[in-house]
């Protein structure tokens, strides 16, 4: 089997709850397919440009099973060099296996490869400095630079002077109102201590990559971004204390994975969305019970990263 079928049929399977069936063709050529009953449809395999017995295999299929007038079959070429592909009207689909993307795809059935599209999405992700989650591990860089600095300043790693903080960019009221505005960004850097920002990056260090494979690396920036602004805002208008972390950025991210399992519950299971809803349940109970947290922070930065997830969510295989 092509090793790029391969992965696309393993990523149906795994993600989208399909299953893999074996098509044969009456001169007993086979062809890897993946069945989800779900949706009724059948995304059927080649490498072959030749589609003559694969029109056979699917013939034979339906000659041997029952259910063959419910299920959309969806041919799928996948090559390696495109430009030696002429005749695209008898592929429903090709697919370009060195760019992962499609190339073509017939007019009835471009709104019927929704999950084609995600699969080559996670494939171009893999591929990225070999499946290296680079914003997340970027993001966590950043943050224990940022607080190794604050440390020295400090003098201690334990806890880190609070005038130290104030002075690198902590969301400090008095000085937002002077125009500093620039500390409702700064302020997702900094950390209190080393417990606090150790619980922080582990927190990133488990769902980040998950958002930034599925999203994309951009709309993930995104996300954890705009999740940390509108945190820091919220504790703003709602809090008076000086405010550091980036654990509101990080609620915008666990939002985000709210999102991907509200939508995907019915193909990945129920069970990865309940688990995601407690998660959520015992940080924000911690949030609520725990001295010194910022819990207008974190609503912030849930909802929002709820609200973008949301909207994004149609629109990450651009």
């Amino acid at each position: 089997m092509n090793k790029s079928i391969k992965k696309l049929i393993t990523y149906l399977c795994k993600y989208f709850n399909y299953n893999v069936i074996q098509l044969q063709s009456s001169k007993n050529h086979y062809f890897w397919a993946a069945k989800n009953d779900e949706n009724k449809k059948v995304f059927v395999f080649t490498e072959d440009i030749n589609t003559e017995d694969l029109e056979d295999a699917i013939s034979m299929y339906f000659q041997n099973n029952e259910d063959k007038q419910n299920n959309k079959f969806i041919k799928v070429l996948v090559v390696k060099n495109a430009a030696n592909i002429f005749n695209f009207g008898e592929n429903d689909v090709v697919i370009d296996s060195n760019k992962k993307e499609v190339i073509f795809t017939s007019e009835e059935i471009k709104d019927y490869i929704e999950e084609i599209n995600r699969c080559l999405n996670i494939l171009k992700s893999e591929g990225d400095i070999k499946n290296f989650p680079l914003v997340t591990i970027s993001i966590i860089f950043i943050n224990i630079i940022v607080f190794l600095f604050s440390a020295f300043l400090s003098n201690n790693f334990i806890n880190i002077d609070p005038n130290v903080l104030i002075n690198m960019g902590a969301n400090y009221n008095v000085l937002v109102n002077k125009g500093q505005i620039y500390r409702l960004f700064t302020a997702m850097f900094l950390h209190a201590g080393i417990i606090h920002i150790t619980l922080n990056m582990y927190a990133l260090y488990n769902v980040g990559p998950l958002v930034e494979r599925f999203y994309g690396k951009l709309k993930y920036s995104i996300i954890y971004i705009a999740s940390g602004l509108v945190a820091s805002t919220f504790s703003y208008f709602f809090s008076g204390s000086v405010s550091i972390g980036a654990s509101g950025a990080i609620f915008g991210v666990l939002g985000a994975v709210l999102v991907f399992a509200i939508k995907m519950k019915n193909r990945i299971g129920k069970a990865f969305l309940k688990n995601i809803i407690v998660v959520i349940i015992i940080n924000g109970f911690i949030s609520v019970t725990v001295p010194n947290i910022d819990i207008y922070a974190h609503l912030g930065g849930l909802l929002f990263g709820i609200i973008i997830s949301w909207l994004m969510f149609f629109y990450i295989t651009n």
